[in-house]
């Protein structure tokens, strides 16, 4: 009988034992999913947020105004457990920053770019920005969060858990499977809302009732989407204005850039054109007007070339090329096109490199590098061709240099150094670059400028 109790005893305790394992077992799954899953909602709340102010803040980045950022940041720091945020530009300077107090330690960075998007085409939309052919990254977007709210959450979860455990016994891992299936389907409707919520479905709501943690967690995600929706709108007007804004500055720059380009020719032909008209006046004088109001009517006709170029550019048919060849094409060209090159003096040097671009473009990049550089007061440049993916062209005059106060607009359109002149050489050169899938970029150099051009490279054959 006593062996039989002992017997009884020890089954009965090896039952409670394989229970209290399993139970235990349950609940550390249990709390790892659900730690695992609350981790994921916030992070999937925190990325959204973010995505969101990237692609609302893409003209404010494109623009540099900081007083725009400051307004949509203002409006992005309602997002929870938000500890910092931070707008880069595309060579990673702030632009704009917010430092929350907020509690806990740092749980996660977001790190999301911000892309332009094509514009509609028309005449007042090209002299605003140029569009690009494709979607290009032209800012970053930084963002910290806090763990303080999953801590929380987190803590509660895991002592309910244990009290469970103790207070129950073998009757609780059922009550404790019971709960874990709920948590986990509500934690499961969450992050299915979180994940429409991340695709751009604002409207979304998940069921808060309850007074536990998750149905707390559910209001404040009801409430993070309410506030998304709310910024939605506030940066979608706030782009659209600025966008206006910008519009309105770029038609008033252009215009102020035709005008100040016809008003001084337009001038000169009238005065050569009273000069030609007067028999009375020498020959020589009558045939020197008349060179003049050519050489002024096609200075007209190429800033209108250059202005309707710029405005419309030709689609690039794209070969295979080879730089060399390329770069000896436009130090040619430049020997020839004009006083202003005709004493320059350029270097050709490198390697046989193949890349994929129009010939046409390339080649009337490299020969706006030059004209400039002879323009600027520059007597040699050298171009240097190296190999790889991409394949670069270098471009090094010894000038004077790029101003420090002009590097950060250098390629903006209509901004120029010179007297004569649209200011579209260098914006239209980046353009056409882009175009071929390249970049055009100024490097830091002293004395003199240092261009670079960057292609897709291929295999010499």
């Amino acid at each position: 009988m006593k062996n039989s109790l002992g017997l009884r005893a020890r089954l009965v305790g090896a039952v409670v034992a394989v229970l209290a394992v399993l139970m235990a077992a349950l609940a550390t799954a249990v709390v790892i999913r659900a730690d695992q899953g609350l981790t994921d909602v916030q992070q999937e709340q925190a990325s959204t947020a973010v995505h969101q102010l990237a692609e609302s803040t893409q003209y404010a980045v494109l623009a540099r105004s900081e007083l725009l950022l400051r307004t949509q940041l203002d409006v992005f720091t309602t997002t929870p457990d938000l500890r910092l945020v931070r707008v880069l530009d595309d060579g990673g300077n702030v632009l704009a920053q917010r430092v929350m107090p907020q509690p806990g330690r740092l749980a996660f960075v977001v790190t999301v770019p911000v892309r332009t998007r094509a514009l509609p085409q028309g005449d007042d939309v090209d002299l605003l920005v140029p569009p690009p052919s494709a979607p290009r990254e032209v800012g970053t977007i930084v963002a910290e969060f806090s763990d303080a709210s999953l801590t929380a959450i987190q803590t509660r979860m895991r002592r309910d858990m244990v009290v469970a455990f103790v207070l129950l016994g073998g009757l609780g891992l059922l009550g404790v499977y019971l709960m874990a299936s709920r948590v986990v389907r509500r934690i499961a409707r969450l992050a299915g809302a979180a994940s429409q919520v991340a695709r751009g479905t604002l409207d979304v709501r998940v069921e808060d009732a309850g007074g536990d943690e998750l149905a707390g967690l559910s209001q404040d995600f009801n409430a993070m989407t309410a506030a998304l929706r709310l910024q939605r709108g506030q940066l979608d007007t706030a782009a659209q204005a600025l966008a206006e804004r910008e519009s309105l500055a770029a038609i008033g720059r252009a215009t102020a850039v035709i005008a100040h380009e016809m008003r001084n020719p337009l001038g000169i032909l009238l005065g050569a054109a009273q000069v030609a008209a007067n028999p009375q006046r020498p020959e020589e004088a009558r045939q020197k007007a008349a060179r003049l109001m050519e050489e002024e009517v096609r200075r007209l006709e190429r800033t209108l070339g250059d202005l309707l170029s710029y405005a419309r550019p030709k689609p690039p048919e794209k070969q295979r090329l080879n730089a060399m060849v390329v770069c000896r094409h436009a130090a040619d060209r430049a020997a020839m096109a004009g006083s202003a090159t005709a004493a320059l003096q350029v270097d050709v040097r490198g390697e046989d490199a193949w890349l994929t671009a129009d010939e046409q473009h390339l080649s009337q990049a490299l020969l706006n590098l030059l004209i400039n550089a002879a323009q600027a007061g520059a007597r040699t440049v050298t171009l240097n061709v190296t190999s790889g993916n991409p394949v670069c062209i270098h471009a090094v005059d010894d000038g004077p240099g790029v101003p420090a106060d002009l590097r950060d607009q250098l390629f903006r359109p209509f901004v120029t150094t010179k007297q004569r002149g649209a200011g579209l050489g260098l914006a239209g050169s980046r353009r056409l670059m882009r175009d071929n899938g390249g970049e055009l970029r100024l490097l830091d150099a002293t004395p003199g400028a240092h261009f670079v051009v960057e292609l897709p490279g291929e295999k010499n054959p």
